[in-house]
């Protein structure tokens, strides 16, 4: 494989795009990156090169946002804006091997799109970086309902490997035969022991010590991750869809729930471990399905005038930078229904005015009539 680096990279952002229409374009928050060289990217898993920065956003953070990744406007006050930080973030990759490869779980939608939207308004081109991106969320759908098991070893098996030493043809002393005494010592005592001559005999159970009471472990059985199957109300068992967020995934890998999410630098190393396990086929998925960061069609994009910004399906928001117009509280506010109300009633005077004025038409013509025949 041509891909030298992996580099893991997560986006915190003030809320999602399915929110833009209150609250204007998502903005960027926290960028983390955690990168690993694909020949280092075995066991033990221990050459890595990480970043994580937090952004002050130039729009409103959301008490929802807030409450879910712990960060808001009062404690992002005092940090770089995205444009200061992009030239930190390229420092970073250019001292990486390259081509890279950037990995972000839902990466294709969300990640990938909103830092190209940053990076345009920023005015900062990536174009000497060799950069491929890679939807995990894509890679472990397309990996996970063949492959076999969800057991925590299974992201070790070469570590267990080198640590176990070799097995040799011979018998193996254990630990109760190396404390027992050799067969050619003390050959009469231990004939003595064991004569019945003596009257030494079994106790029975009751007198025996207690011994530990710890049967072996049962296998896990491997099964494919997609067949998952939950109770009804019915009382049968029926297959349930499984669900490919991070810390599910996760969560069948190592038997255990993460300890911190919606954190950048956690969930990129949340990342790091659920695709140690699948790295072979991981390997394999961005030979076939990896694309160009070039592509990449920005989330939003700003236009010439600094009024208005468009999404990726060409509505027209508006941004943070516009000029929000005063309005004066004593002038009376005009809705839909009252422009209706006055434009009907200024028809109306318009007309009533075209009656009188036909009306008084009307009686200046009767008087000069009259005036005419009484002279």
């Amino acid at each position: 494989m041509d891909i030298k680096t992996l580099v893991f990279i997560d986006l915190e952002a003030t809320h999602l795009p399915s929110r833009i229409p209150p609250f204007g374009p998502p903005r960027i928050t926290e960028i983390a990156l955690l990168a690993c060289r694909t020949k280092h990217f075995k066991p033990p898993f221990r050459v890595t090169d990480r970043l994580s920065l937090c952004v002050n956003p130039p729009e409103n953070i959301p008490v929802e946002t807030t409450d879910i990744t712990g960060l808001n406007n009062y404690n992002l006050e005092n940090q770089r804006v995205f444009a200061d930080l992009a030239p930190t973030v390229k420092s970073f990759l250019l001292t990486l091997d390259q081509p890279i490869c950037l990995v972000a779980h839902n990466g294709g939608n969300f990640d990938f799109p909103l830092l190209k939207a940053e990076l345009d308004e920023a005015d900062v081109s990536w174009d000497e970086l060799q950069l491929f991106t890679c939807d995990s969320l894509e890679a472990f759908r397309f990996i996970l309902p063949n492959f076999p098991g969800s057991i925590q070893n299974d992201s070790g098996n070469e570590a267990d490997e080198q640590k176990d030493p070799p097995r040799t043809s011979g018998p193996v002393e254990t630990e109760d035969a190396a404390c027992t005494s050799p067969k050619n010592a003390c050959l009469h005592e231990t004939s003595d022991s064991s004569s019945p001559e003596n009257g030494l005999r079994t106790p029975p159970r009751s007198q025996q010590p207690p011994k530990p009471n710890h049967p072996p472990q049962a296998p896990l059985k491997r099964k494919a991750i997609g067949r998952v199957y939950e109770t009804g109300a019915d009382g049968r068992r029926h297959e349930k869809r499984a669900s490919y967020k991070l810390s599910s995934i996760y969560e069948r890998f190592y038997r255990d729930c993460p300890m911190v999410c919606h954190h950048a630098l956690a969930d990129c190393e949340m990342l790091f471990k659920c695709c140690s396990v699948i790295r072979r086929e991981l390997f394999q998925f961005l030979e076939e399905r990896r694309s160009h960061f070039n592509v990449v069609i920005p989330m939003w994009s700003q236009k010439s005038r600094q009024s208005t910004m468009t999404t990726r399906s060409g509505k027209i928001l508006a941004t943070p930078t516009r000029k929000v117009p005063t309005i004066n509280p004593t002038t009376p506010v005009k809705t839909d229904r009252r422009r209706r109300v006055r434009r009907l009633l200024q028809d109306g005077d318009e007309e009533m005015s075209k009656g009188r004025n036909a009306q008084d038409n009307e009686g200046l013509q009767l008087l000069e009539a009259t005036e005419s025949m009484v002279l």
